[in-house]
């Protein structure tokens, strides 16, 4: 199981997903405007899926920048000790922060900006290099992917440019800063400003549905340039897709499902709950121990898949397992096959465990 906790400002919020107390951005109100019909519609849930991992701490604040004397500023080492539960330490920390810092003009670095002085303490270079020697002396043992700044478009005005300086200061300013600190710290470049793309926004800053696929798409690609992307259930799914006569690759799909830990959906009685649909029964598979208890009908409780075989094979249906609730990755699991397949896949699983 992977665990990715996330370092941002307003762009990276959601309403139930970040601490208590914290400025959120994309509540119900904003979502809306912006089409974002779940979490999932999210830049960053769309990369744990891909990573296939799960959330662990979603640290964004909105309006938080990096620099500042106190909390909510990304350099505060209060709020960089939360990037973990009290249970569980992350294995990737994605920081996509200083789009705030940009739009306030703060100084990139100072004028002699090789020796930091206490006056200097909050230029943003300086508060981006403490915040990454926080965060290393933290999670010594994370993976630390920093994320440079994207530009963006308003949807609909064709006319609009982005502005690409701001108080005098240049948004490429701030990403040469992210990419020295990165180089100097050996942490891992997300170098997504040098995409083409511009997300989509209604206000210049904040992305839509549209605006937070193409960030996703960005941070995918250079997470997969990074060889962080390993071959896993979506992979074998597709083969599955390809080959639907494969015995081998129904297997790899189930040994994947049983390897990836995942929360299965349960009602008060004890039985998975689903939705009905063309005389199937879809059975989500979420991201997030943060699903537990939000906006879902029923009981929930992480389990893994070999804890439910019984709960599967007493089911007349056939299910539609989608891990990772997109639909062109969904595919029909008949019940034969649980017996045929599933079982032996378990079994083999646990025995090595």
């Amino acid at each position: 199981m992977k665990l990715v906790s996330v370092l941002g400002d307003s762009i990276s919020t959601f309403e139930g997903y970040n601490p208590k107390g914290y400025a959120v951005y994309y509540d119900k109100q904003n979502q809306q405007q912006n089409q974002i019909r779940s979490v999932y519609d999210t830049w960053w849930a769309k990369v744990n899926q891909s990573l296939h991992a799960f959330l662990c701490v979603n640290n964004s604040y909105s309006g938080s920048k990096v620099s500042g004397d106190s909390f909510p500023a990304g350099e505060c080492e209060a709020r960089l000790r939360n990037l973990r539960t009290e249970k569980y330490t992350p294995d990737f920390i994605l920081i996509y922060l200083g789009f705030n810092d940009f739009g306030a003009g703060i100084k990139v670095r100072s004028e002699n900006h090789r020796f930091y002085t206490v006056q200097d303490s909050h230029c943003f270079e300086t508060a981006y290099d403490t915040m990454i020697k926080t965060i290393k002396s933290c999670y010594p043992d994370t993976r630390i992917v920093c994320g440079t700044l994207m530009r963006t478009r308003i949807k609909d005005m064709d006319e609009w440019r982005f502005p690409e300086f701001f108080a005098g200061v240049g948004l490429e300013e701030y990403n040469d800063a992210i990419r020295e600190i990165v180089r100097r710290h050996s942490c891992y470049l997300a170098d997504i400003s040098l995409s083409e793309e511009r997300y989509e926004t209604l206000d210049g800053s904040h992305p839509t549905a549209q605006g937070h696929y193409t960030i996703a798409h960005a941070w995918i690609k250079a997470l997969e340039s990074l060889n962080f992307l390993e071959s896993s259930i979506e992979t074998y799914i597709k083969e599955y897709n390809a080959n639907k006569e494969s015995d081998i690759c129904l297997y790899k799909v189930f040994e994947a499902l049983a390897k990836e830990r995942v929360l299965l959906p349960f009602q008060s009685n004890g039985s998975l709950s689903g939705i009905r649909w063309n005389n199937q029964t879809i059975i989500p598979i979420f991201t997030s121990p943060n699903e537990l208890g939000i906006g879902v009908p029923g009981q929930m409780r992480a389990i893994f898949v070999k804890d439910n075989i019984q709960a599967l094979c007493s089911s007349n249906y056939n299910f539609i397992i989608n891990p990772f609730s997109q639909s062109n990755l969904q595919f029909l699991l008949p019940v034969y096959a649980i017996d045929k397949f599933l079982l032996p896949a378990i079994t083999k699983y646990s025995k090595r465990k």
